[in-house]
């Protein structure tokens, strides 16, 4: 920063001025501090320019373009002025140096520096094309870096889709400039994604990608692709020779470019990550997604292999790709992987017609320890490893199947049939009918009138709503005890006892009774009847305009889930149209009281009684709760949490529509949201928080499952969706 002249102004509105920042051609950046005492950058038009209504409403249009940004990705908007006598605008100041004076202060990034900023710029890139905007001007000195990572700023001469052409004149810097812009063409995302791997190269080698004399040499030597990339590490050099091809269609887009680097092994950015003596370790190959994006045709992946063949590169990003190689579960293994580091993320493979009709409270994916991901398709059960390999197909003599992962096996459902599958090989531990004991059926059908509907489990045994009975099942299949449903009503007990949640104490059920719902508690070692509740439930109506949109809409953050044991058809029925996860009921069994919800009423009953201790309705739709430790877990527009035995709140964090698991042993919350994978403390702070890839798409998280140092989160796709998901699964580490 250098300090005010005197032709420079001592403020700017509000805010006074502390330095210079830098000057560009547009006008002057100064360092400036809010009335409150915070920093930001404000960037003043120069007065000869602010006289040219063309600047005017060029400057105008890149507040827009600033703002239409995440500020996770570029510098926030804090405020701004463009009718004034020379327009300014006021951003957030990110402390930190640019890549090209980190560059050229401390030279060339090494490759895992340089992976860190790769996926951080591609990210970026991906934020601002999905807003409409092409930047234009990317290039080292228009990166900040800190230690969140990245930053792309300076949208001068960035363009929206609705946008003219302000000049003929040519706006950028030719030695990041595309082709097609260098000969007249309009700015493009490929155009930006040239200026990524020119970019990217400037880290790598510490010089520009065309090195002409004169500005006309480089001109040249841009449009006949005449560039020097000797030197470049083998990892990044295919991704650098698709992002500077001569032709655009043949560069990745910015949402694959996004994939490739969240599977190359970078690592996230911690403090310090860009500095030459920073503790970083260089990873020692990609992880590999289990299907590529809906852009990656066969065709584009040989087109991809054959630049590495071309370029001499055995081993790049792409090849490992193509090949497989699960190095991000080796890096984990080896301690090398921090915590919120996606490790892999691969695609089930689960019918899209079987998983947007699978019955609340059913897993339609269930991960198991190592990486087995087991799916229900029609009469099969079948196993993949992530890569959309498949392990093993079991077929079963019913169908629809339903699945519920069981600690470290897969408890199958099908007509009046159980099965205990081994997810290693495959093979039945136990088949058992719950109907009529007897010998495994053959065939491909079972005839019978009954069928196992709800099923609710627990570490030593599962139990099962068969209609006429609920009946307890250990892990050796054989049957604990069994409980006929009723046969004279008492008035408070119904005429079905639903299992809705249950741990090696207790079994709660949960049914609707006309407007009422009845609870009740059961020893889960005898079945033994405790106490019944029943209480009225009032249907939810979502206001019109509020946070869920209109009557009968889905609520924010999307689909049903809740963990195993989750929820059930409630009072009021599901809203026509849509993900009616909000519209059901669920309960979860803690030390002292049980917690259910009906819809958007939660409350909390004794254990001892089954008096209500306290109870909430929500204003948003509640989609999923939880228990951790001592508090219950709400989770509707926000996560909330409160006391499990008063009621009352605690804290609440913004991550809509999330789906929890709570990990005891290290007094965690894993936290699933469609933007986002989180880890909270008791407290609701964040541990860390990692974006969801990009290929997670049109998808909404369904369930979490923790199997040691690792949590596996499965994806649902949004309703109406036609097609499956590419990615529907992802692994991401906890830490040791």
């Amino acid at each position: 920063m250098r300090p005010l002249r005197g032709s420079d102004p001592m403020v700017v509105a509000s805010y006074r001025l502390l330095g210079v920042l830098g000057r560009g051609g547009m006008g002057d950046v100064y360092l400036g501090r809010s009335k409150s005492g915070r920093l930001v950058a404000i960037k003043v038009v120069r007065q000869d320019l602010a006289e040219d209504e063309g600047f005017r409403r060029r400057f105008a249009r890149e507040v827009e373009a600033v703002r239409a940004v995440s500020p996770l990705f570029s510098a926030a908007v804090i405020d701004a002025d463009t009718e004034a006598e020379q327009p300014w605008l006021a951003t957030m100041y990110i402390e930190g140096p640019t890549l090209e004076q980190r560059v050229a202060d401390r030279g060339p990034m090494s490759l895992g520096a340089a992976l860190t900023l790769a996926a951080g710029l591609a990210e970026a890139l991906s934020s601002i094309h999905r807003a409409g905007l092409v930047h234009r001007d990317l290039k080292p000195s228009n990166v900040v870096l800190n230690d969140a990572g990245p930053h792309i700023i300076d949208f001068g001469i960035a363009l929206g889709p609705q946008s003219a052409k302000t000049t003929t004149l040519l706006l950028g810097t030719p030695s990041y400039m595309a082709p097609e812009r260098l000969k007249g063409g309009d700015g493009t995302p490929p155009g930006d994604v040239f200026a990524f791997g020119a970019t990217l190269f400037f880290a790598l080698a510490g010089r520009d990608l065309v090195n002409g004399a004169t500005t006309f040499i480089k001109i040249m030597q841009v449009t006949e692709g005449r560039f020097d990339l000797s030197g470049l590490p083998k990892q990044l050099r295919p991704v650098i020779v698709r992002c500077i091809s001569h032709r655009p269609k043949d560069r990745p887009t910015a949402d694959e470019l996004t994939r490739i680097l969240a599977a190359s092994g970078a690592a996230v950015p911690e403090p310090g990550w860009y500095e030459p003596d920073a503790r970083t370790t260089e990873p020692p190959g990609a992880v590999v997604p289990a299907r590529l994006g809906p852009r990656w045709s066969r065709r584009r992946v040989l087109a991809a292999s054959g630049v590495i063949g071309a370029t001499g590169a055995a081993v790049g990003v792409t090849s490992l790709l193509l090949r497989g190689e699960p190095a991000a579960e080796r890096a984990f293994a080896n301690g090398t992987a921090v915590p919120g580091h996606i490790l892999w993320y691969g695609r089930s493979g689960a019918p899209l017609a079987q998983t947007l009709t699978a019955p609340a409270g059913v897993s339609r994916i269930v991960v198991t320890p190592g990486r087995r991901i087991i799916t229900a398709q029609a009469s099969d059960v079948v196993a993949t490893d992530g890569r959309g390999s498949r392990l093993w197909t079991h077929p079963l003599p019913a169908s629809p199947l339903r699945l519920y992962g069981w600690g470290d096996a897969v408890l199958v459902s099908g007509g009046t049939w159980l099965w205990l599958l081994d997810p290693v090989s495959g093979e039945e531990k136990f088949a058992m009918n719950a109907a009529t004991p007897g010998p495994s059926p053959t065939g491909r059908a079972i005839a019978a009138r009954l069928e196992i509907g709800r099923v609710a489990v627990a570490a030593d045994r599962a139990f099962v709503s068969l209609g006429t009975a609920t009946i307890a099942v250990g892990r050796d299949g054989r049957e604990v005890w069994r409980n006929p449903v009723p046969t004279t009503p008492d008035g408070l007990r119904p005429a079905v006892e639903t299992p809705a949640a249950a741990d090696a104490k207790w079994l709660a059920t949960h049914d609707p009774v006309g407007s009422m719902a009845v609870v009740a508690l059961h020893d889960a070692a005898t079945g033994f009847h405790r106490w019944s509740a029943r209480y009225e439930v009032t249907p939810f109506q979502p206001p019109p305009g509020g946070p869920s949109g209109p009557p009968g809409g889905p609520p924010p953050g999307g689909g049903p889930g809740g963990p195993p044991g989750g929820p059930q058809g409630g009072p009021g029925g599901p809203p026509p149209g849509g993900d009616d996860a909000w519209a059901l009921s669920e309960a979860r069994v803690g030390e002292t009281h049980l917690v259910v919800r009906d819809a958007n009423q939660v409350r909390a009953l004794t254990l001892s009684g089954g008096s209500t201790a306290w109870q909430r309705s929500s204003e948003a739709p509640v989609v999923s709760i939880d228990l951790a430790g001592e508090l219950a877990l709400i989770s509707a527009d926000r996560l909330r949490a409160c006391s499990l035995t008063t009621g009352v709140p605690a804290w609440a964090v913004h991550l809509p529509g999330a789906r929890t698991a709570y990990v005891a042993g290290r007094g965690t919350i894993i936290a699933a949201s469609e933007r986002t994978i989180s880890a909270l403390d008791l407290r609701g702070q964040k541990r860390w928080q990692t974006p969801i890839p990009d290929l997670v798409d049109q998808a909404t998280p369904d369930r979490i499952f923790v199997h040691g140092d690792i949590a596996y989160v499965t994806f649902k796709p949004f309703a109406g969706r036609t097609d499956p998901l590419d990615v529907d699964v992802v692994a991401i580490a906890l830490g040791p």
